[in-house]
Parts: structure tokens; sequence; C-alpha cells
């Protein structure tokens, strides 16, 4: 039984700071360097003990990652061994949530972002957590967000299905019958933390996200921590230039509105257009002002029934990527919608919608990557009328490019799809933050998968490097705007790891190239 004072190995015992099932914490000092540390005693009493805790050693002794602890040393007593680790000052979720109510969507966005990098990152590595709850994350003096306690993490290879200590409130369902989990049971158990720390009533777009981390059906949640984290990174509240905006276009359709029904004679008649106009009033006031998302997109299918026009179609398309997730019933239903009203549009109309839902497939649809890219390809199509468009070339290119790999006939793509995406990301210089956001981070994205084959195929290091300065410069001059902050974060480090594999392209295959 360790005590105060204790000295084992280099390490003095200050006092006990936390204990658990299987293992006590205890603040130490280091006495050959005189640092404080944490030094956590896992008590053998049999083997499935002696495993979880060695579980603990060995995943966080192969890691590095600013939201994990450093191990320091692993010692070994007659009755237990004790793993000593960086000592974390602060207090955990659960024990913050009890004292001060929860956290802002705000704040939960910012945490939810550090959880799932960290995901990615032990995902990356073949780790899965499988025990994340609000007490086994701890909040810093610093306001900086520490994972803990790995005693139940395995690789994907050692999974134990039957392993069931995960906490019930916050594992997912397949985990607690005891069957086999992935990287979809540490994206529930993030959603059900989230949702636990989180103070005030959720945004849509938020609910959104929640809904569909926790679904029952592990297929159904995301399908990874980086598509998880591309859309939490995205939620945001409805835009009030879109409002004044919108509310201009209603003005001016009620004004001709009403001069069309007044030029008619009648009581009769004048009171079936204060009826009609009352009633499209309410739907154009709740498209507008309504705080629930459900409301909004109802309300703008029921205008789009009644007078189909191309304003109506990209409200509802931005009002569908408030939660920057494009579903499969979404897209069956707006195609659906289009289809019953394609005689109705203009052909002007009909363009910029084809082009716009073209858009939401390459960057919002998740239900199917190699779907979203040959549906974004035929609406681009039907947007250029058989014409040369740079995003239709771009979509006929990432729909075609995994098949082309297979049959060896990927050759020369390259050069011509790496000059279409430096044309797009050439032509969002004026326009607005998400357009720049969703350009800027296929262009890392297209770097991280293709950067070797743009090399090979004559772009220059220097070329792809400047661009990816310049964008970085971009962003680091805190261009874009307010709501643009919550994607800052998660482009930059994209950008970064475009660059990581430049470097790597160049030192290894150089001389080849």
């Amino acid at each position: 039984m360790i005590r105060k004072g204790d000295l084992i190995g280099r390490y003095r015992v200050e006092e006990e700071t936390g204990s658990g099932g299987m293992s006590k914490v205890y603040k130490v000092k280091d006495m050959r360097v005189g640092t404080f540390l944490a030094l956590k005693e896992i008590i053998i009493k049999d083997k499935s003990f002696f495993n979880a805790g060695y579980a603990e050693a060995f995943v966080l002794k192969n890691v590095n990652h600013p939201a994990l602890p450093r191990i320091v040393d692993i010692l070994r007593t007659e009755n237990s061994y004790c793993v000593v680790m960086d000592f974390i000052d602060g207090c955990n979720l659960e024990e913050y949530v009890k004292n001060n109510g929860g956290f802002s969507e705000t704040e939960v966005i910012k945490i939810g972002s550090t959880i799932l990098n960290c995901l990615i990152f032990l995902h990356s590595k073949k780790i899965l957590y499988r025990d994340l709850k609000p007490s086994n994350i701890m909040l810093t003096k610093n306001n900086e967000i520490k994972l803990i306690d790995f005693g139940i993490s395995f690789s994907f290879d050692e999974i134990n299905a039957a392993d069931k200590r995960a906490s019930k409130c916050f594992a997912p369902p397949e985990q607690l019958l005891g069957k086999e989990t992935g990287v979809q049971g540490d994206i529930f158990s993030l959603g059900a933390t989230l949702k636990y720390i989180l103070k005030d009533e959720p945004s849509p777009g938020m609910v959104c996200f929640l809904n569909k981390c926790l679904k029952n059906n592990p297929s159904e949640r995301f399908k990874s921590a980086q598509a998880a984290l591309k859309a939490l990174n995205r939620i945001k509240t409805l835009n009030e230039k879109e409002v004044k905006k919108l509310k201009r276009i209603v003005q001016k359709n009620v004004f001709f509105l009403v001069i069309f029904f007044l030029s008619l004679t009648g009581i009769f008649l004048c009171a079936k257009v204060r009826e009609k106009r009352n009633e499209y009033e309410a739907l154009v006031n709740a498209a507008c002002n309504s705080v629930d998302s459900g409301e909004r997109k109802e309300s703008l299918i029921k205008l789009i029934e009644k007078e189909p026009s191309g304003e109506w179609y990209l409200r509802l398309f931005y009002e569908l990527k408030n939660d920057y997730v494009f579903d499969h019933s979404e897209a069956e239903e707006i195609e659906e919608m289009l289809e019953r009203d394609e005689g109705k549009l203009k052909k002007e109309d009909h363009k910029r919608i084809s082009e716009a839902l073209g858009r939401m497939y390459l960057f919002y649809y998740t239900d199917d990557e190699n779907e979203n890219y040959r549906r974004a390809t035929y609406w681009f199509d039907k947007a250029c009328d058989n014409e040369s468009d740079v995003y239709s070339r771009i979509g006929h290119f990432l729909s075609e490019i995994p098949s082309m790999i297979l049959e060896g006939k990927d050759g020369g793509m390259y050069e011509k799809y790496y000059s279409d995406l430096n044309e797009i990301v050439n032509d969002v210089s004026g326009k607005e933050s998400v357009v720049r956001t969703e350009v800027y981070s296929l262009y890392a994205d297209s770097i991280l998968l293709y950067g070797a084959d743009f090399y090979r195929e004559g772009i220059s290091m220097e070329e792809m490097r400047n661009t990816l300065e310049t964008v970085e410069k971009f962003f680091n001059e805190g261009n874009g705007g307010r709501e643009f902050e919550k994607e800052k974060e998660s482009i930059l480090k994209r950008i970064k790891e475009a660059k990581g594999e430049l470097d790597y392209v160049e030192e290894f295959f150089g001389e080849k190239y």
C-alpha cells in the first residue's frame, strides 16, 4: 500500500488525488529534477486487471499527442505496477458540469473538436479509446483538454468483445451488448459526452450533429472521426445577411402579388387576396424567423410548391447544409422536387440550381463517397449544358479516378485535375468565406491524396507549396469574418498535413520523379 512520503524509484509520494476500481492516482515529485508528476498504481489482482492496466501503459507509451498525457516511466512493485505520467492540474468535465452547469455551445464545439482531433490520431494508429466519458476528460487550469484513463483501450486487432467495463451512460449499445466495436463506438460516446456537458438549448445544427452521433445502428453514425469533425466545426446559426436578403425578396414578391390582385374588382376577391397574402406572408415569416430548423425547411418547401424559383431553391439548399451534412433522404427529396418543377423553372434558374446541387453533393454528401462524386458530376453537367465547366471536370476526375487507379489507367489524369483545382482556388479570392472554405479544403485534401502524382506529372513542389502558403497566410491573417472561426483550425491542420506530404514526396521520391 502506498503512503504519503513513500519513495517509489526516484518519485516521492506527495498526496493521493484519485482512485478507481482497480487503481489509485498520486501526485509525486521527481527527486532527480524536482518536477511534479502523476503516478498511477495498478493493483495486480488477476490477469484481467493486469491486462487492463498494461493496455493503458502500452497505448500511451506509443503515442504522442497534445491531448494525451505523456508516459515518463513504468515501475513494477511486488503487488502492482506504477505508470508515471504528466501531472494534469485541473478538474474533469463531470466535476465541472456539477459545479458550473455545463458549457456554452461555442465551448462544446471547441472541446469536441479537440477530442475528435485526438480520436483521429488514435484511430490512425489503429487504437480505439472505448471509454470516452466526461470523467475521463480533464480541463486544465490553462483551459486545455486532456484525455485520461486508457484502461480499456485496444488496438483494432486486439478488441475483446466481451469487455463491458465501459460506462453505461456513455458507451454505445453494441459495446454494452458485448459485441465488437469500431470507430463508430467512440463517435457514439463523443456524442453522449457533448450532450451531457452542453448547458444551453442546442442549435438546430447541434441537434442534427448529436442525433447522427447517437444513432443506435453504428452504420448510421458518422463513418469516421474526420467526418464528425468536419460536421461539428461547420455548425453555425442563420446568417443575418442572408435573412435580410431573403426579406427583401419576399417584400418584392408580396408587393407584386398585392398589385396584381388589387387590379381585380369586388369585395369578395379582395378578401381572397388578403387571405392568400396572409398565408404567403406566414410561410415567409416562418422561413425567415422560425428558431426551428425543421419549420424553416418545411416552410421553404411549401413556398417552392406555390412558386418554384431559383431564389427559394437556393435558400432551401442553404438551410439543408446548415448542419453541413447532406444525407440520402434530403438528396432524394430535392431531386424529386426538381423533377416535378423542371418545366416550371426558368432556364437560368435551373442552371443555378443544378450547379448549387452539384456543390451540395461534392462538399456535403456524407452517405457514400463514390456516390457524392458521381451525383455531383451529373448536376454539374446539367448546369453547363455540355459545355466545358471546371466543376464538371473536377467531378468527373473524382468519380473516375478510383477505378482508373485499379485498372492502371490513371497516368496523365493528375496534371489536368491539378490545373482545374488551381483554377477554382484562384477564382474564390473574392467570394464568401463558406465557398473559400470548401475549395481550400478540397485543395489541401487533394495534395494529401495525390501530391506524389501531381509531382510525377510535372507540377513543381514550389508551385504546390506556394499555393498552400498563400492559403495558409490568408487564414492566419484572420480573413473570412467571425463565421469562419470554427473552420480555421481544421483547415490549417489539413494544410500542415499537406505540407508534410510534399516534404515526404520530395525526400523519398525526388530522384525517381
